[in-house]
């Protein structure tokens, strides 16, 4: 009898409409809806010095890679967050120099897969000493993409030469290049044939591309004399104040092969 019941009862409660059936489920278990959204991501591929450590960074994102022998990274599908901000890329070569960030915008938001490449990191670069001693030279080196050409960027920005009354903020010099070699490394030296303060960067040329600037390395060149005219001018110095001296103590001595404004208070001839 009471199977008969029961099953009267269900035939009654699937006559209802739908939404009354969710309702009296609800009633009883309650209804949890649940959803998800796919998570951005990006690849980021390019080049740098070989085997270097690349870490890619934003206020959100944080990965670390290393570069192949040639010199080519990428970080492959990283999870991007929503408003990520800026991606900036660094590189750290094998004598621990650190190149300058590279930074991208993110990618939109509604994008499930962004590729952003090739990016060219610029090179790193230090130089021997900041300060440079007279008749001395100094080099910069640094690494990057192997068998690629270095552009050094040079730039005076303050001339200590006498003959400059108001010294140059900064002005440039002839480009030099060099090429890098099977490990990516450069080096030349650096011109040293004016006194000044100097700043100067590279950049590197791959394929078409060109990389963004290095860091900029600042030096000083301090101010050279030159002994072939300090050491006669000293010594003319000297003998003119030792020809006076003596004109000073002899007063009946009439001076000869000066001019006339040397006679005066030395001796007793008027001036003429």
């Amino acid at each position: 009898m009471l199977k008969y019941f029961f099953a009267a009862f269900t035939l009654i409660v699937g006559t209802f409409p739908p939404h009354l059936s969710v309702a009296a489920s609800s009633a009883q278990k309650g209804v949890t809806v649940s959803g998800s959204i796919e998570e951005s991501r990006v690849a980021i591929y390019g080049f740098t010095s070989p085997l270097a450590r690349v870490e890619l960074s934003s206020s959100k994102v944080y990965d670390v890679t290393y570069a192949k022998e040639n010199g080519y990274f990428e970080f492959d599908c990283i999870i991007i967050p929503r408003n990520p901000g800026e991606l900036c890329l660094l590189a750290v070569d094998d004598d621990l120099r650190h190149t300058n960030p590279v930074c991208v915008p993110p990618p939109p938001d509604t994008n499930y897969l962004t590729n952003i490449g090739p990016i060219i990191l610029p090179p790193t670069i230090t130089i021997d000493s900041e300060t440079i001693k007279a008749n001395s030279t100094t080099a910069a080196s640094g690494q990057s993409i192997p068998f690629s050409t270095i552009n050094v960027f040079l730039y005076q920005t303050n001339a200590k030469a006498p003959i400059l009354p108001v010294p140059a903020q900064a002005f440039g010099l002839p480009v030099f290049s060099t090429k890098t070699d099977v490990n990516g490394n450069y080096n030349l030296n650096i011109p040293t044939s004016l006194s000044s303060d100097y700043r100067l960067f590279s950049t590197v040329d791959f394929a078409t591309l060109a990389s963004p600037k290095s860091n900029t390395i600042t030096y000083s060149l301090p101010q050279q004399f030159n002994i072939l005219i300090i050491v006669p001018l000293f010594l003319s110095t000297i003998l003119l104040f030792a020809y006076l001296l003596y004109l000073y103590l002899h007063p009946s001595v009439q001076p000869r092969y000066l001019p006339a404004v040397f006679y005066y208070p030395l001796t007793r001839y008027p001036i003429l």
